[in-house]
């Protein structure tokens, strides 16, 4: 018949009998048979009724045999039997695949596993020297205030009782040149001792510690000095020590220029945020303004303000007319991922 016989994948081992009929001589008959899937030629012509398949692998077979007479004539007919041997479910194509989708998700997890690992490990190990890093510094802005700092209050103190003691000018003048330069040192270690201390990590401690500046500079002068613009909101901005130190130069520089050389009666802090990337601070004055503020210019330490603003990626903008004041602007990036360490 036609139909498919399905054998499981353990009944693999088959013995077929078969008979032909020849009435002259029975004796006489034989055969030559094959197994379509495992051999395409017929057998030689044999006597034995019966033939042993042992351990057939999984797949589709037809056994086809043939009767030949003694004078070699074949039968009309060729008998056939067709049957399949059903793989074991783990040889099945299904399972296969099944099996290969479950070993590449395996080594997909097994690799985010590994990434997100590393990942954790180098974030833990940034954390430690972050923290290493605030110790130092903490420990360096201690260190160098009771040293240092100490030291220059005394110098400036003694300077101060020397020059009650002595009388002639030009030793008093030199006693306040000792005490003035201390005094400036002293002044410049506490902006070097702001910057060290990790509190200071931030926008808004910057231009708290920038708007101090400016009150004890215009302190005891006709300068009104106002700021606009600094709110806790920049306390979220964070600050590198290499942004924080740099912007307080450069604001501190251009505060200095605006007492010796505007000649203004209102100089304003102005501090604003353009978008979640950037920032502009800007100083103005109502003096008698600038003719040129050019690329070159070494004036009023504007080559230093120049440098140290390429130093955070920031530009600079100059704004001046004779007899209406000057503008200076400061924008610059201050996605942490952009800052210096």
């Amino acid at each position: 018949g036609s139909a498919v016989h399905k054998l499981p994948s353990d009944g693999n081992h088959l013995s077929i009998s078969f008979a032909g009929i020849y009435l002259r001589d029975a004796g006489a008959v034989t055969y030559q048979y094959r197994l379509l899937g495992l051999e395409e030629k017929f057998s030689r012509p044999v006597k034995s009724n019966a033939v042993d398949y042992p351990s057939l692998p999984p797949g589709k077979y037809t056994f086809e045999v043939r009767a030949l007479s003694p004078d070699g004539a074949a039968s009309k007919n060729t008998a056939r039997f067709s049957f399949e041997i059903v793989p074991p479910f783990y040889k099945t194509t299904w399972f296969v695949l099944l099996t290969m989708i479950s070993i590449i998700g395996v080594i997909v997890a097994l690799q985010a596993w590994w990434h997100r690992q590393k990942i954790q490990k180098q974030k833990a190990i940034e954390a430690i020297k972050r923290e290493e890093k605030l110790k130092i510094r903490q420990q360096t802005a201690e260190d160098f205030h009771d040293d240092l700092g100490n030291k220059l209050t005394r110098i400036t103190v003694l300077s101060e009782m020397l020059n009650y003691k002595i009388e002639k000018p030009e030793q008093k003048q030199l006693v306040e040149q000792i005490r003035q330069n201390a005094a400036s040192l002293y002044n410049g270690t506490r902006d070097i001792l702001w910057a060290l201390d990790p509190k200071s990590d931030n926008l808004y401690e910057t231009l708290k510690h920038i708007e101090e500046i400016g009150v004890e500079l215009f302190r005891d002068t006709a300068i009104v000095f106002k700021n606009e613009g600094i709110d806790e909101g920049f306390q979220q901005v964070k600050l590198s020590m290499e942004y924080n130190r740099n912007i307080t130069m450069i604001f501190k520089e251009l505060l200095n220029n605006a007492l010796k050389h505007a000649d203004a009666g209102l100089v304003l802090l102005k501090a604003s945020r353009i978008d979640k990337n950037e920032v502009l601070i800007s100083i103005t004055d109502d003096g008698k303004g600038c003719i040129e503020f050019n690329e070159t210019s070494r004036g009023h330490g504007l080559k230093n303000i120049r440098t140290r603003a390429a130093r955070i990626g920031g530009g600079l903008t100059f704004s001046s007319s004779p007899g209406e004041g000057t503008t200076i602007m400061l924008k610059f990036n201050i996605n942490p991922k952009t800052q210096p360490v």
